[in-house]
């Protein structure tokens, strides 16, 4: 039986299959493990990626690229690309060779991403800011209630998109 994590990567894959050169653009916050999410997909489908990582968390984004190149990845199969977001991104989210675009950051740039993706009609994928409600039931332990809330709000100093930034009462 397989996992909901394998099941997921098999749908990326079936997804992604058909675009050639995919971009993705990364967020300072996880940036290693978003990276991958998103990169791990577009490659086992046999795409060429270009990794744009936040120009305030580059390393690992650059460690991930050794990596590949020790395993055995082909040369120019995993393009990491350090710049400032108007310097790269935006030139790369408009480039007529990139067929997929993927970002993950602030309602602002996601906004430019898309304007910038627009007259080629691409497919942008988009996951921006964040206003993760938790929801609590009159059923539910009050004391647990309140600790998870604060965990989820504060964890990484708020700073992750699933932050339990509101709360649903009964």
């Amino acid at each position: 039986m397989f996992s909901s994590y394998v099941l997921v990567l098999l749908i990326l894959i079936l997804t992604l299959k058909h675009y050639t050169l995919y971009l993705y653009l990364c967020c300072k916050n996880y940036p290693l493990l978003m990276a991958t999410w998103k990169v791990a997909p577009a490659l086992a489908a046999g795409c060429t990626a270009v990794l744009k990582p936040s120009e305030l968390a580059s390393v690992t984004c650059l460690e991930l690229a050794d990596i590949c190149k020790e395993v055995g990845l082909p040369s120019g199969v995993l393009n990491i690309v350090t710049r400032l977001g108007p310097d790269a991104g935006a030139p790369l989210s408009a480039h007529p060779d990139v067929y997929k675009v993927a970002f993950t950051g602030s309602f602002e740039t996601g906004k430019k991403i898309m304007a910038s993706a627009a007259p080629m009609v691409k497919p942008v994928t988009l996951e921006l800011g964040g206003k993760s409600p938790i929801v609590v039931f009159d059923d539910v332990d009050i004391d647990k209630a309140v600790e998870w809330t604060l965990f989820g709000c504060f964890w990484t100093n708020g700073q992750i998109c699933s932050a339990t930034s509101r709360l649903l009462i009964h």
